[in-house]
C-alpha cells in the first residue's frame, strides 16, 4: 500500500504546507484476503444442442487499491478512513456475483454442410464504489484544513449524519445559491435512497456500494457451403457482440462509476467553536442522487456498444 503524511516542514510551518506535496511512505500490510467459488454445469444432447451455466462468487478485500504504478497516484486514487492509512474494504475490481451461460446448436441441414448458432453471455453484479466528501481547501500540492493531508481532496470517506439534528454536522449555503436547508435536504434524500441509512452516525465503509448489474450476450452464426472442389468448403459467419444493445440501446450498457470509484456527496469544512479548531463538520454544495448516479455521464462506452463482424473461412 502507499501512505502519505505531511512533511516535517509542513507540520511546523503551515505556510509551507501550501506548496508542499507531502512525503510518501511505502509500507506493507497483512490486511487483505480473497474468497472465490465457482460452480459449472454443462450438458450435450445427441441432436446437436449443448448448454452451459456457471456461477462465480467473489469476496475480496484489501487495505489500498492498486490503481496506478506510482505512490502518489495510488494515494490520490484511494478512499480513506484514516487519511494516512487507507481503509480496509472490498476491492475496487471485485465482482461479487457473476453468471455465465451459453447455448449452442449445430446441425447439417444440407448434406454434411453444418449450420451453427451460438449464444453466450454473462450477467454480473456491478463494481464497488465509495461515498466520500470533498475538502475544498485541499489539493495535490497543499494540505487541506479538515484532514491536514495533501493529495486528492475528495477521497475521504463520508460521515453519515444520524439525522437533521446530528451535533457533529451543520450545513451552510454556497456561492451558487444553494441554501443550508437545501443542502441538508439533498443529503437526507441521498441517505434514504442509496443505502447509506444503515450507516447513520458512522463513516460509510469503503466500497460498500455497487454500480448497476450488467448483462451482455453475444451471438455467432455460421453456415458451411460447398465449393465443388474436392472436399473444400467455405464457412460464412457473423458475430454480433452485445446483441442486446443492437435491439435496444438501453440494453447491454455497462454503467460504472468514474475512476477511481469515489462519489463525493458534499463539500466539508470545519467549524471553529470555543477555540476548538474543528468542533464539527460543516456540509455544503450537496449533490443530488441523479448527479451521483452512474448513468449517463459515466457510461462505459467501450463495453456498451454492439459490434458486428462478418467473415469467411476456407477449409480443404
Amino acid at each position: 500500500m502507499a501512505t502519505i503524511s505531511p512533511s516535517a516542514t509542513c507540520v511546523v510551518n503551515t505556510t509551507q504546507c501550501l506548496n508542499d506535496p507531502g512525503d510518501y511512505v511505502l509500507t506493507n500490510t497483512k490486511k487483505g484476503r480473497g474468497f472465490v467459488g465457482v460452480v459449472h454445469l454443462n450438458k450435450r444432447w445427441d441432436f446437436g444442442l449443448s448448454a452451459g451455466l456457471s456461477f462465480a462468487y467473489q469476496n475480496i478485500k484489501d487495505q489500498q487499491a492498486l490503481t496506478s504504478s506510482i505512490a502518489g497516484s495510488n494515494y490520490n486514487n484511494g478512499a480513506y478512513l484514516d487519511p494516512n492509512s487507507g481503509a480496509y474494504g472490498h476491492s475496487n475490481d471485485e465482482v461479487r456475483y457473476s453468471i455465465k451461460y451459453n447455448l449452442s446448436f449445430e446441425h447439417a441441414f444440407f448434406g454434411d454442410y453444418k449450420t451453427r448458432f451460438d449464444l453466450f453471455g454473462q450477467t454480473r453484479s456491478g463494481y464497488p464504489f465509495s461515498y466520500t466528501f470533498n475538502d475544498p481547501n485541499g489539493s495535490t500540492r497543499g494540505a487541506g484544513a479538515v484532514f491536514g493531508t495533501t493529495g486528492s481532496s475528495n477521497h475521504y470517506l463520508f460521515y453519515v449524519p444520524t439525522g437533521p439534528n446530528d451535533p457533529k454536522v451543520t450545513y451552510a449555503a454556497n456561492t451558487s445559491g444553494q441554501t443550508a436547508a437545501q443542502a441538508q435536504a439533498l443529503v437526507e434524500a441521498l441517505i434514504e435512497s442509496s443505502g447509506l441509512s444503515k450507516y447513520r452516525g458512522m463513516i460509510a465503509p469503503r466500497n460498500a456500494f455497487n454500480d448497476p448489474w450488467f448483462t451482455k450476450i453475444d451471438l455467432h452464426i455460421e453456415q458451411q457451403i460447398p465449393t465443388f472442389v474436392r472436399q473444400a468448403r467455405v464457412s460464412l459467419y457473423a458475430d454480433v457482440e452485445n446483441v442486446l444493445n443492437l435491439i435496444n440501446h438501453d440494453w447491454g450498457e455497462s454503467l460504472r462509476s468514474s475512476f477511481p470509484g469515489n462519489k463525493s456527496v458534499v463539500n466539508v469544512t470545519c467549524a471553529t467553536v470555543g477555540g476548538n479548531t474543528c468542533d464539527h463538520y460543516v456540509y455544503s454544495s450537496a449533490l443530488t442522487a441523479s448527479q451521483l448516479a452512474s448513468p449517463p455521464a459515466n457510461n462505459n462506452l467501450g463495453s456498451s456498444l454492439y459490434t458486428i463482424r462478418v467473415g469467411a473461412r476456407l477449409s480443404f
